[in-house]
This record gives C-alpha cells, structure tokens and sequence, in this order.
C-alpha cells in the first residue's frame, strides 16, 4: 500500500528532497479525502519543529498518518463486513470459490497469484485500490 502512497507523495515532492511541506502534506490528505484532524499528535508537532527550522514531513509520516485516520479504520471496518458476507463457509479465508458468482472477483484477484486470502491481505488489496482510485481520479 505505501507505495500508492509514494506515488502522490511524489508529486508534491517538489525538490525530490523525500520531504513535503505542512501546506503539501495537507493537499496529498484532501486528494485522498483523508481529514486532517486539528488534535493530531503530527500537526501540533509541527509548530515545534517549524521552530527547529525542519517542519517538513516524510513518506513515512504522511502513511501514518493516514493508517491512523478516521477513514481508514472505516475503510478497515468494512473490508471486514465484506469480507464476512464473502467467506462463506466462515473458515476466515476467502477462496476463488467463495467468489465465483461475485464481480468483485476480477478486482481482488486480478494482480495476485494466490487462489485464497486471508482478511488482513483482503483489507489491503481493496484499501490500495481505493487510495489508487482517488490518486487517479485526481491526475487523469
């Protein structure tokens, strides 16, 4: 997933220095419709690193700060329910079988090689196509 990430990180790394400025930072979350929340622990450090004359952020912070965002723990939660109602015989795996009969298929087993994924690999297949979507959307 972080490298969806560091595809639009890219774009706002104006100086291919591996930092982005609080102003930039706050344009890659918008685009990702991501909220940038007044009491995140990143946004008042900023103050006092402004201070320190190094106000920048890198890839690593801007993907922590989305995999602790609002929305991706909502886009979590309903992977999980989607990922329920697919896992028909509730073993916690879903299999090319289970799907069958679903479109969602083609989407989810389109660039993997595997014939069955697990919850946490599913979240992050359609997380990752969701970011991918948005980055798209935005640059198309």
């Amino acid at each position: 997933m972080e490298e969806v990430f560091e595809k639009i990180f890219k774009l706002y790394d104006n100086d291919n220095d591996g930092f982005v400025d609080f102003s930039n930072f706050a344009k890659i979350l918008s685009k990702l419709e991501v909220e940038l929340l007044a009491n995140y622990p990143i946004q008042r450090n900023y103050a006092t690193l402004d201070i320190n004359n190094f106000p920048d952020y890198t890839l690593n912070e801007l993907t922590s700060y989305i995999q602790n965002s609002e929305k991706f723990a909502s886009h979590k939660k309903e992977c999980g329910e989607f990922f329920e109602k697919l896992d028909e015989d509730k073993d916690g795996i879903v299999r090319i079988e289970d799907l069958k009969s679903n479109q969602i298929y083609a989407v989810i087993f389109n660039d993997i090689s595997k014939q069955e994924i697990n919850l946490e690999e599913f979240t992050n297949i359609l997380i990752k196509r969701l970011f991918q979507t948005l980055i798209d959307k935005q640059y198309k």
